[in-house]
């Protein structure tokens, strides 16, 4: 099946006209009243001095949220799930979850193998049980019951017997609204997810869903596990609908069938409809952590068994639709921080300019955030007592013994008196810690952990331009060190609009592009990686207004490139806030190299930028045309030697940073 979308899965132009319109009219009443755009206190967070994001800002001793809310207006009507509250000035509706990923084979029906020597049959191929020979989900002689780990050599080579306890794995989410357009930002611990699957979905219902059913997002136990399928079904579950073009009738002689026009006695279609709070495909920021030592997802490392891809798919359902419906009015505050001590380039033949900022945000709800509870394991009824009891008794019995009382819950308030909803970290540093045997969430866990015992709430890592990028030490000490960075609450910049409404916004752009990989092509047509390649011609020309009206442009500038084999992929990107001093987020479809990522950050020079990666999609590294190794993208690469680079040897293509590139700055143009 074809995908050739310019816009989002099931956008129409009618939608996002009235949306347009809407937001057009906003701007035009804060035009009339002559209302400015500004940051509070310092205006826009200093990026030159780690310390500069913790600067004074309005409210008492530099903290902003100690005087936050005490307007007590409500500019906007309630919208939010779970909530009946109008939002106050600068407010946004925010909201967050977690769920744990940990194996379940029991609840699932299945069988989680836990011995590697019959786990790595791709060293030793005589482990290969027949009956395993048959599943042709993943392409290697793999065992069916084993998790893998993604990211080192080829096969299933490292398969994981046991999940770290300390950080744990999971599936994180945080939701944040206007209440007329929606954002939701996940992240997966996991090497690699793809967009579409072919093969490794769960399509049985031995395997159950806790979605089972036939309603809007529901599981349909169909190779729709894909982030991009995933968002169209949990913008459904919301009350999204997609578009249905319009039809020629079959008994009108002469005609085609397709689109139709306002042509009398032709059959219309209905544009798409955005869900509940606005949510659409294009609020869907979907993510894996890239850690090698999580799950492959993607079948090139052994993959993982049918019954635990339907427990992580359930995972994300869960993780949104309880990031969503718990969705509060919270206030925003966020900055950037210097920080080039913690990563280096990695390009073996070329110098590399480093992602060298720290990027985060972070949602607080005026209301307190509820003590974590946990209830201790009950204590063991005692084994009865052979000795005598006072009174009469029946010969031969024994006493009963009088059982233990219930477990009372032990309850431990959240860090901060103001509940902090989700803080949201970006870095550059590539997490390669090996598995070893055990699952390992790597930069990603220890990032979200250390944030949520240091501010309460949820912690979420993404990764930003790290594709030429590694960490200068350890990646469990660096996420320590991105956390201990940050500002207390209230202490950062607050994000602010002048008329005290923070908008939402969001786009998605879908995109063909040339699969010239002569490795990786033919890999994934052949089903080595699980992410669907369409045989069908394609070809693109890109570049910035080098074919414009300006003769000294000159096309040669242009990067051009055609194949057989095409790969349909997206871009995304959103706006919370304001023009002028707003976040900007964008997301793109594989490991992002540096110069990408700071491009799009360079063009928002009065704002936060996060330019995430392997954003609903995991389609390699990608960088741009100047920066690729043609010698490398045909193999070679995967020597990683004297003549080649090892990323290139993962990039499906010379033109798709550009293009990608390209995509995005169209993307930002539309918000």
């Amino acid at each position: 099946m074809a995908f050739n979308w310019n816009d989002a899965p099931g956008s129409s132009p009618a939608v996002r006209r009235r949306a347009t319109l809407r937001k057009l009219l906003g701007s035009l009443i804060v035009g009339l009243l002559s209302v400015s755009v500004a940051w509070a206190g310092t205006g826009l967070v200093p990026v030159n001095d780690v310390t500069g994001a913790a600067g004074s800002s309005s409210g008492q001793d530099g903290n902003w949220l100690a005087a936050a809310g005490s307007d007590g207006g409500g500019s906007q009507a309630a919208a939010a799930a779970g909530t009946d509250q109008p939002l106050s000035t600068n407010q946004v509706y925010a909201g967050a979850a977690k769920v744990n990923i940990a194996p379940n084979p029991e609840k699932y029906s299945g069988t989680w193998e836990k011995d590697q020597g019959h786990c790595e049959t791709f060293a030793a191929p005589h482990e290969t049980e027949p009956a395993h020979a048959t599943d042709f989900r993943v392409r290697f002689n793999e065992n069916t019951n084993c998790i893998y780990a993604g990211g080192f050599d080829i096969g299933p080579a490292n398969a994981i017997t046991k999940f770290d306890e300390e950080y744990g794995m999971w599936a994180r989410a945080t939701a944040v609204s206007d209440g007329d357009d929606t954002v939701v930002l996940m992240i997966l611990d996991g090497a690699y997810y793809f967009a579409k699957y072919a093969n490794m979905c769960n399509t049985v219902d031995t395997h159950k869903s806790d979605f089972d059913g036939d309603g809007p997002g529901a599981n349909k136990y169909t190779q729709d596990c894909g982030f991009r399928d995933l968002g169209i079904s949990m913008a459904e579950k919301y009350g999204y609908k997609q578009a249905v073009p319009g039809q020629v009738p079959a008994q009108v002689p002469g005609q085609v069938s397709g689109p139709v026009s306002d042509q009398a006695g032709l059959e219309k279609g209905s544009p798409a409809e955005p869900g509940q709070f606005g949510i659409e495909p294009s609020s869907f920021f979907l993510a894996s952590s890239h850690a090698h030592a999580s799950p492959d997802f993607i079948g090139a490392w052994g993959g993982v068994p049918r019954w635990y891809m339907q427990q992580v798919e359930d995972a994300i359902r869960k993780a949104v639709y309880d990031a969503v419906d718990s969705m509060r009015p919270s206030y925003i505050e966020a900055g950037e921080i210097l920080f080039r001590g913690g990563n280096n380039h990695r390009r073996g033949h070329y110098r590399a300019a480093e992602e060298a900022g720290e990027t985060w945000m972070r949602f607080v709800s005026e209301t307190p955030a509820p003590p974590i509870c946990t209830t201790p394991s009950p204590t063991p009824t005692p084994t009865p007592s052979p000795t005598k009891t006072k009174g009469p008794k029946r010969p031969g019995s024994t006493p009963t013994p009088t059982p233990p009382p219930s477990p009372t819950p032990i309850c431990t308030p959240q860090p901060n008196t103001k509940g902090v909803v989700a803080t949201i970290g970006t870095y550059a540093a590539h997490p390669t810690n090996s598995a070893g045997g055990t699952g390992y969430a790597d930069l990603a866990g220890v990032f979200a952990k250390r944030a949520e015992e240091r501010f309460g709430g949820i912690g979420l890592f993404f990764q930003t331009g790290f594709g030429n990028i590694s960490s200068a030490y350890s990646r469990a000490q660096l996420g320590k060190d991105l956390v201990s960075l940050l500002p207390d609450v209230g202490a950062g910049a607050q994000v602010t609009a002048g008329d005290g409404t923070i908008d939402v916004r969001t786009v998605q752009r879908t995109f063909d592009n040339p699969a010239t990989n002569a490795a990786l092509g033919p890999g994934g047509a052949a089903g080595v990686f699980d992410r669907p390649m369409e045989h069908r011609p394609s070809a693109v020309s890109i570049g910035k207004d080098s074919l414009g009206p300006d003769a000294s442009r000159l096309p040669h500038k242009r990067c051009n490139s055609a194949s057989p084999l095409t790969v349909n992929t997206s871009v995304s990107a959103a706006r919370i806030g304001p023009v002028n001093g707003g976040l900007l987020i964008t997301g793109g479809p594989g490991e992002l190299f540096s110069n990408y990522t700071n491009t799009i950050k360079e063009s928002n020079i009065t704002g936060i930028t996060f330019p995430l990666s392997l954003v609903n999609d995991g389609i390699g590294y990608i960088m741009q045309s100047f920066e690729t190794d043609h010698v490398g993208r045909q193999g070679v690469g995967f020597v990683n030697g004297p003549l080649s680079e090892y990323e290139d040897a993962y990039s499906i293509d010379a033109c798709l940073g550009d293009h990608a590139l390209e995509q995005t700055f169209e993307a930002l143009g539309s918000l």
